[in-house]
């Protein structure tokens, strides 16, 4: 066997290995991808390269090259796709000197298979079998020499105005090796054969060598081939915050899962978008460590969430920055506390203010209560003594009672209002006694049943026995407020069942409706103060409020499940814990 077929032998196990190390430094990015794409079809090249040289036959030969076609006709295109990709040069401006190189060698390509205007035979040489080339085989060699020297012109133009001390110091080293290796891989599998001149092929060879120098190239972003960024890429997806490694010029090169969430776009899709599509661009520019920046992402929909973003360059071993880090925070949770926190804050500040609004209110009112109430007895009196004397002064005075009748009774409506704005703004203690929950609930029906319509029904499901330690009055506000709400939300006829069951620690009271029922929105605001669906003058909007705060104050709960169309639910539960500790005060007592 001739000594140089060890060449093309060892170039095709070389090239397949440096394929596999490119995908293995991340499959998603695109420059690994060509990279690996145009080192396995110079494989394959290698490959039939090799058992053209072994076989006698000079057909077999041949058609043995024109397999190798894919492997060496678009090395100049890919070449100069590669070098783009990883210079992130814009492709629109270069689109048509790549498309006019990349069309002209896939026509070569095929004239590679139909005719001898490229391939048009092979002759015997002593290390095999050397290729005759067609008369448009010149035509292929000067394209591919000219998609190989812009290549190598964009490739030292990256390097000369790189901002990288290593890419300024390595870049003249490696177009050295690269221009002459390319010049020798050309020249010996195209160029000599055009005029005649037959030696060793080297085109392999010389791809060989820009796969190493394209491995090496890449490893100066920290990318390894080995086992450990397997694990280093799965537990960056693993990260509950977003994080994103970009160039100088803002192209994303690595984004995990987190990311992709948060942008709404589809893992592995971001590799290459410009961040400034997602990010305010300033955030990079330039490059530097931030901490705690809050700001907006948008999403691929158009809307925007807001995140807190934390920067840093990522240095290479002379301390200049490659690329850019960026850790991306989700607040929209922080948001909605934040929200909520200032919603509390303007409710207690109402509530100190309705407070004292009510303090100063209710002095006036229980001075004109009292007045009024002195005038409708002095009228008695006067009336009384009118009619005995038989004079006209009690026919004129007919109406004074009516009037200060209803006098009364709006004095008295606003004491009670502004009692219960007091109770809710300053809801203090209670002193627990025990009291049976049944007992608490047939009494709030008796005085209900008077303001409930004649046509709902109201139906009981007791327990044995519902004891609880609490303020029973109080709590017959809150149970009376559920059950005059459930009759006002049936139109017609319906049904209110109360129920009342003894769970472990707790004693719970349903009062349920067949009535109109609440749509969502409305059902999240109902225990907030002044909160009403009743029309002006109907409903002041503090009874539910004022029954979540009395039943706050026993250590209870109270919640509502409501569906439009089917009816509501009010769950009220009171801690029996409490009851029991009462029960052991009374017997102490005794």
């Amino acid at each position: 066997m001739e000594p140089y077929l060890v060449v093309p032998l060892l170039t095709a196990m070389a090239l397949s290995t440096l394929a596999g190390i490119c995908l293995l430094m991340g499959l998603e990015l695109r420059a690994n991808r060509i990279a690996a794409v145009m080192l396995g079809l110079g494989a394959w090249w290698a490959g039939c390269e090799l058992f053209w040289n072994l076989t006698d036959d000079a057909g077999t030969a041949l058609l043995l090259h024109r397999l190798a076609a894919p492997g060496f006709c678009f090395i100049g295109p890919l070449g100069m796709l590669l070098v783009l990709e990883a210079a992130e040069t814009p492709l629109h401006p270069k689109r048509w000197l790549l498309g006019g190189t990349l069309g002209g060698c896939f026509v070569a390509m095929l004239l590679c298979f139909v005719s001898p205007w490229m391939l048009a035979r092979m002759e015997p040489v002593p290390w095999g079998h050397a290729l005759v080339p067609g008369p448009v085989f010149t035509v292929w060699t000067a394209l591919t020499g000219f998609a190989i020297g812009q290549a190598v012109a964009w490739w030292m133009r990256d390097y000369h105005v790189s901002t990288l001390s290593f890419s300024r110091t390595q870049g003249p080293l490696v177009a050295q090796l690269v221009i002459p290796v390319a010049f020798l891989g050309l020249a010996s599998d195209a160029m000599l054969p055009v005029i005649g001149i037959q030696i060793p092929r080297f085109g392999t060879t010389a791809l060989t060598a820009f796969g190493v120098i394209c491995v090496l190239g890449f490893s100066r972003y920290g990318y390894s081939g080995l086992h450990p960024r397997a694990f280093a890429v799965r537990a960056l997806h693993t990260l509950p915050d977003g994080i994103v490694l970009t160039t100088l010029h803002g192209r994303i090169r690595v984004a995990n899962d987190r990311f992709s969430e948060l942008v709404g776009a589809p893992p592995g899709t971001l590799v290459g978008v410009q961040i400034s599509e997602h990010l305010d661009r300033q955030l990079i520019d330039p490059p530097r460590e931030q901490r705690g920046i809050e700001c907006e992402l948008r999403r691929c929909d158009g809307s925007a969430i807001p995140v807190c973003v934390a920067t840093a360059a990522l240095d290479d071993v002379d301390g200049a920055a490659p690329g850019i880090v960026l850790a991306i925070q989700d607040l929209r949770e922080v948001a909605a506390l934040r929200s909520r926190l200032v919603i509390s804050g303007r409710l207690a500040a109402v509530g100190q203010l309705a407070a004292g609004i009510a303090h100063e209110i209710n002095n006036p009112l229980a001075f004109v209560r009292a007045n009024l109430a002195l005038l409708r007895r002095e009228y008695d009196r006067v009336a009384s003594e009118a009619q005995k004397r038989g004079d006209g002064l009690a026919s004129e005075l007919e109406e004074w009672p009516d009037l200060l009748d209803e006098s009364i009774e709006g004095v008295d409506r606003a004491a009670t209002i502004v009692r219960d704005i007091r109770e809710l703004s300053h809801a203090g203690g209670i002193e627990p006694e025990l009291a049976d929950l049944n007992h608490v609930l047939d009494q709030v029906l008796r005085v209900a049943k008077v303001q409930l319509d004649p046509a709902v029904t109201v139906e009981t499901d007791y327990v044995g026995e519902a004891l609880v330690a609490c303020d029973p009055q109080r709590l017959k506000q809150v149970f009376l407020n559920l059950v005059l709400n459930a009759g006002q939300a049936i139109a017609g006829r319906g049904t209110i069942r109360v129920t009342t069951r003894n769970e472990r620690d707790w004693v719970d009271v349903t009062i349920a409706d067949d009535g109109c029922g609440m749509k969502p929105a409305v059902r999240e605001r109902i225990f907030d103060p002044f909160f009403t669906t009743k029309p002006v003058g109907r409903g002041t909007g503090l009874g539910l409020s004022l029954a979540y705060e009395i039943v706050r104050s026993h250590n209870g709960e109270i919640w509502c499940d409501s569906e439009p169309g089917v009816g509501s639910t009010f769950h009220v539960r009171i801690p029996r814990r409490r009851a029991r500790a009462a029960r052991e005060r009374t017997r102490e007592r005794d």
